[in-house]
């Protein structure tokens, strides 16, 4: 993954330390926990678990998470996380740049996604045969396009839709 892709991924976590409300909102997001870098997924998980709790991870908090839930007892593997926790922490991001942060995470998740499916693609080409193949990589990336889709609500007043709707029927 690129330096640039990570920079953003730490942005939007630095965002997700800072502001409760941005955590709680990201809870419900669809770009989730699976389409950031795995080199994140211990500290993104802590801050799922403090949000749960109602509460912001603080670095106190985080340590014991990493101890507890884990299991990380390695003093170089705390020492790694940790170091990311303030990393992450000192990253220069607004609440505000948030929305645009995420879909470039789901935009950074799409392109990873699709070159490990080509990369598997040549693999599999060897030992089922070109339509095999085909046929795998269409189901891969048909589950990546529905995976990070844009899931968007629209809230329209009842009473407006029943009068175009029948408006549109007697036409």
């Amino acid at each position: 993954m690129s330096e640039d892709n990570i920079n953003i991924e730490e942005q939007v976590i630095s965002i997700l330390l800072s502001d409760k409300e941005s955590a709680k909102d990201w809870g419900s997001h669809p770009v989730g926990l699976t389409f950031f870098d795995p080199i994140h997924e211990k500290i993104l998980s802590g801050i799922q678990y403090s949000n749960n709790a109602g509460v912001q991870l603080t670095r106190d908090a985080y340590k014991s998470f990493l101890s507890e839930y884990k299991k990380v007892n390695s003093p170089n593997e705390l020492a790694a996380q940790m170091s990311l926790y303030t990393r992450c922490l000192m990253k220069a991001a607004k609440t505000d740049e948030l929305p645009i942060l995420l879909d470039r995470v789901r935009t950074s998740h799409i392109n990873r996604k699709t070159v490990v499916h080509f990369n598997e693609y040549k693999k599999e080409k060897e030992k089922q045969g070109v339509l095999g193949a085909n046929h795998s990589l269409i189901e891969k990336l048909m589950a990546l396009e529905a995976d990070a889709a844009e899931n968007k609500s629209t809230f329209v007043e009842l009473s407006a839709a029943r009068e175009k709707f029948m408006k549109a029927l007697r036409d």
